[in-house]
């Protein structure tokens, strides 16, 4: 059979096509076509004697749409193709002009499939859809880029078996207050494969000797909320008994100085990370305008904020009682970024149950504190929970940290840190499969998370640094 090319508007749509698409998955196919017009020749739509579609309705529909779209729109949707970022300026040009001049007069590259009686077409049109194989996803994996299958619609595509679950690790108050003093500013250590710096998150070239010429797949971390913890802490009498200096530093800051700091840490991570890879970062409610500003300033565009209910409240002055923490929620524009084949995600996240048998005296004098106080107003209305800041002011459990990891990147794959603090974003990377790139900017602290690693793993770090 021969193919030949007509005015789209000669294709008739098939109306009792049994196969439907989701608006997601056209805009997926729309996107394909777009970066790879060639396929609408090695894959011609195939008609009947009437011109109606047998074969490629879904690949119509796309072309219908593209017919409709602005030039700025095409640029935008291929903007988030991996393929098209990887072409040149020119090579772009090219497939930009081929669309504006192909919008100009739409066509369509046919086969005609004329002598099909009624029950071949019938049949045709199941068997050209019916799937007789399956993706070996180890051969797909060993041989294409994971980013590329994702990118050309292969989302579910897993060669590694089910993960395990992050646990929290028993690392505490005591371990980090007999740390090891070790650590100076500028030193870099490794992990087994994870690294850490004593360094400024703000400067370029800390944080570019941190990557060594790598780039993150994701960002997660939990920056200073400028809100002097320390004071807090000693006003409410929960200072540590124990731990060495708790302030955190850049914590009490102006605002302006305070937006100004953030701006030049997020500028340093967007340029470690890769295009499209996702961002997570922790906050102070009160600060969100400051925070926001400062994503702007870096060109991070803000998608979605989550909200930790946290599983237990801290009696302060306030007339409602924090018991919940934001977290800032994005990607970096350039290329598709990856998440989850799991959509039942809510912007919530819960803290899990306790286990009461296993608390000590003070955690369950706290709980019977908050229960007794059940009037007390809450940001939220949940059951109270136990939590605790053993080794920095602002720790977060590490399962919380494995969760936002786990959903946007794949083992292996790389994840940034630049405010390392109690080092849980490293412990739950070691816990799933991935590497952890983490920078600290108080030595004490590094210290302590490099105990912690050694503690978990019975590994020694490696300073790589004279």
């Amino acid at each position: 059979m021969n193919t030949e090319t007509i005015n789209l508007t000669q294709v008739n749509v098939n109306a009792k096509n049994p196969r439907k698409i989701s608006d997601p998955q056209l805009q997926r196919l729309v996107k394909s076509l777009l970066v790879f017009p060639e396929m609408l020749q090695l894959r011609p739509i195939v008609v009947d004697e009437t011109n109606t579609a047998l074969g490629g309705n879904m690949r119509y529909r796309a072309l219908t749409a593209i017919t409709t779209m602005s030039a700025d729109e095409i640029r935008e949707t291929l903007e988030t193709s991996l393929d098209y970022n990887k072409k040149t300026e020119a090579e772009k040009n090219i497939l930009l002009d081929h669309w504006a001049e192909w919008q100009q007069n739409p066509t369509a590259i046919i086969v005609r499939a004329s002598q099909l009686t009624e029950a071949q077409k019938r049949e045709f049109i199941i068997k050209d859809n019916v799937a007789f194989g399956d993706w070996d996803d180890k051969a797909l994996t060993a041989d294409f880029d994971p980013d590329e299958l994702v990118d050309w619609g292969l989302g579910d595509i897993d060669d590694t078996p089910d993960e395990e679950e992050a646990e929290e690790d028993d690392f505490g108050e005591e371990d980090a207050a007999n740390a090891a003093t070790r650590c100076n500013p500028g030193d870099i250590w490794m992990l087994g494969r994870h690294r850490l710096m004593c360094g400024d998150s703000t400067k370029e070239e800390d944080v570019a000797r941190l990557m060594g010429g790598e780039l993150a797949s994701c960002l997660v971390t939990d920056p200073p909320y400028n809100v002097n913890y320390e004071d807090i802490a000693t006003s409410h009498k929960h200072k540590s008994k124990t731990r060495k200096n708790s302030d955190i530093a850049n914590d009490n800051l102006p605002q302006e100085e305070f937006i100004a700091f953030l701006t030049a840490a997020f500028n340093c991570a967007s340029e470690a990370m890769r295009p499209g890879a996702a961002y997570y970062i922790w906050h102070a409610d009160t600060k969100g305008w400051e925070f926001r500003t400062a994503l702007f300033n870096a060109n991070f565009q803000l998608r979605q904020t989550l909200m930790w209910v946290k599983n237990s409240l801290i009696l302060g002055r306030n007339d409602y009682q924090w018991k919940h923490e934001p977290c800032l929620y994005g990607w970096k524009d350039g290329a598709a970024h990856y998440f989850t084949e799991d959509r039942a995600q809510s912007t919530v996240i819960e803290d899990a149950a306790v286990d009461y048998r296993k608390l000590k005296k003070d955690e369950l004098l706290q709980i019977v504190l908050e229960l007794t106080s059940d009037k007390i107003p809450t940001t939220v209305i949940y059951e109270n929970k136990p939590t605790k800041n053993d080794i920095h002011p602002t720790m977060k459990p590490v399962k919380l940290m494995a969760r936002l990891i786990r959903n946007s990147t794949r083992p292996k794959e790389l994840v940034l840190d630049l405010f390392g603090g109690s080092g849980s974003t490293m412990i739950a990377a070691e816990q799933i499969d991935r590497r952890c790139f983490m920078m600290e900017f108080d030595p004490k602290y590094c210290d302590a998370i490099l105990a912690r690693w050694e503690k978990l793993t019975g590994e020694e770090a490696e300073k790589i640094t004279p």
